[in-house]
C-alpha cells in the first residue's frame, strides 16, 4: 500500500458525482493509498472554502486534479483546495497528459466507428483563450490516434477556440463522423452544448461518451500516483544523503622544489 492520504480533486455537476466516486472506490480497493479522498467544485465555489481545516490527512497528502488540462479557473481551485491541507501536501499534474487517455479514447470512438478506414475521428476539447494546456493536451492525443489508430483522418476542434466545434463538420473529409469529448467527467457541456454545436442530427455525426468512470483513467491515476510517490522517494533520499555525507577532504597542496612533487 502506498502511504498517505491521495485526494481527487473535481469539478462538481449534475452528471460527474459518479465517475469521481467510482475512481475513488477502486484506487480503495487496490490500496492506492492509506487513505483516499474526493473533493468537489461547482460554479458557487468560492475562496472562503480555503479558511475551512479539512479532516486531518492520514501522513503526507498527493492531489490528483481530475481534468484533462488547466484552465485559469480549476489551476486556481485546485491550488487553493491543495494549501489548505498544510505543507505536507504535493500536487500532480492534470491527468489528461496520460498516454493512457489515448486508448480509452479510441476505444470510445470504435465504440460507433464501423468502418475506421473510411471514418473522420473528431476530437473535441474545451480550449482556453489564455491558457495553452487545453490545446496542448487534444492536439498530443490527436497525432497518437493519427499514428496508432485506422482512421483515415483525425481532426480537433474546440468549444472555446479555433477551430471552433461549429465548423468541424466541414473541416473532415468523410461522410461517416465520430467526435469524441475530450472531457474526464459528464457535464452540461458535453451534454449539451457540444451536441447542439456539432448539431450532431442533422449532420449525422455519431456522439460518444467522455471519459468518465473508465476503468482506464482509474489506471491512469493509479499509474500517476505510485510514480510521483517514487520520484518523491528518491527526492528524499538524495536530500538525506547530501546531509549526512561528511564534507570532502581538501586536497593538500603539491609541494614542488624545481625537481618533482613531494609530500
Amino acid at each position: 500500500m502506498t502511504p498517505g492520504t491521495l485526494l481527487l480533486v473535481g469539478r462538481q455537476t449534475a452528471e460527474s458525482p459518479q465517475p469521481i466516486q467510482t475512481h475513488a472506490a477502486r484506487l480503495r480497493d487496490r490500496n492506492a493509498a492509506a487513505t483516499v479522498r474526493v473533493e468537489t467544485y461547482d460554479e458557487t465555489w468560492d475562496e472562503t472554502v480555503a479558511d475551512t481545516a479539512p479532516e486531518r490527512a492520514d501522513g503526507s497528502v498527493l492531489v490528483v486534479p481530475l481534468t484533462v488540462a488547466y484552465t485559469n479557473e480549476t489551476r486556481h481551485v485546485i491550488s487553493t483546495i491543495a494549501r489548505r491541507w498544510g505543507d505536507a501536501v504535493s500536487l500532480c499534474d492534470p491527468i489528461g497528459h496520460s498516454p493512457a487517455l489515448t486508448d480509452i479514447i479510441a476505444e470510445r470512438a470504435d465504440e460507433h466507428a464501423d468502418r475506421p478506414s473510411e471514418t473522420s475521428l473528431l476530437l473535441v476539447g474545451l480550449g482556453s483563450g489564455s491558457l495553452s494546456d487545453q490545446r496542448r493536451t487534444v492536439e498530443y492525443h490527436e497525432q497518437r490516434l493519427r499514428d496508432r489508430t485506422a482512421y483515415d483522418e483525425v481532426r480537433s476542434c474546440y468549444v472555446l477556440q479555433d477551430p471552433v466545434v461549429e465548423c468541424a463538420r466541414y473541416n473532415v473529409s468523410n461522410e461517416a463522423v465520430v467526435a469524441v469529448p475530450v472531457f474526464v467527467a459528464p457535464s452540461p457541456v458535453t451534454a449539451e452544448t457540444v451536441p447542439e454545436k456539432l448539431d450532431i442530427d442533422r449532420d449525422g455525426i455519431d456522439y460518444a461518451a467522455p471519459i468518465g468512470a473508465h476503468e482506464g483513467l482509474t489506471d491512469a491515476i493509479h499509474a500517476e500516483v505510485v510514480r510521483h510517490r517514487a520520484l518523491e522517494q528518491l527526492s528524499d533520499e538524495h536530500s538525506a544523503d547530501r546531509v549526512s555525507r561528511p564534507p570532502a577532504v581538501p586536497a593538500r597542496p603539491v609541494v614542488t622544489d624545481g625537481k618533482g612533487p613531494s609530500d
